[in-house]
């Protein structure tokens, strides 16, 4: 187990964040009435774990999966005993989550399109910049921060974390009744919407 750990470890540094299910195949045996043994094979599969630098692959948590995943297939009073594992896979995925930041320079060709209005700000609050960009235009100087700071008060933030992850997105529409948010992910070829 040493060397797939290894294997997950080179995965996480080389990728920054992966996601790692694993996929088992297994033989399981019963003996039949007339003394014969019956064998019967079950496939199995956890649920993907996202393992990054800063969060592990927790081996507890994929094993006790695999166990209630035989527990659960073997519950239907089937009497099979799990007998061998025939194959045991582990899928390593490149994952690339969305998530917030704080000011970044756009590529030149969205610049040239002149359709964004990209805050510059050092701190971690690009989302609420960019909100009250939306809310509030400006005439001039648009991109300063400096703009919006004092506006920041109009918004409710209560239980957000800044940088704000695309998926706290819905507890600010519930905070701010009124406002309604669409993120997008600017990728190599293709835009991603959430």
């Amino acid at each position: 187990m040493h060397t797939r750990m290894a294997c997950v470890c080179v995965c996480v540094h080389t990728c920054r964040s992966i996601c790692v299910h694993i996929q088992a195949d297994a033989e399981f045996t019963r003996q039949t009435p007339d003394d014969q043994q019956m064998r019967v094979m079950g496939y199995f599969s956890t649920t993907p774990v996202e393992v990054t630098s800063a969060q592990d692959l927790d081996l507890t948590i994929v094993a006790a999966q695999l166990s209630s995943a035989v527990d659960n297939w073997n519950s239907r009073g089937s009497g099979f005993v799990l007998d061998r594992i025939t194959k045991f896979v582990i899928c390593i995925t490149k994952f690339r989550p969305m998530h917030g930041s704080s000011y970044f320079e756009a590529p030149e060709y969205i610049k040239n399109k002149k359709c964004i209005i990209n805050v510059k700000n050092n701190d971690q609050k690009c989302f609420i910049w960019s909100v009250l960009a939306a809310l509030y235009p400006q005439k001039a100087n648009s991109d300063r921060v400096s703009k919006y700071q004092p506006l920041e008060r109009t918004l409710n933030v209560q239980d957000l974390k800044f940088p704000l992850h695309p998926k706290q997105a819905s507890v600010f529409e519930e905070n701010n009744p009124t406002i309604s948010v669409n993120i997008y992910s600017l990728g190599r070829k293709r835009v991603k919407f959430v």
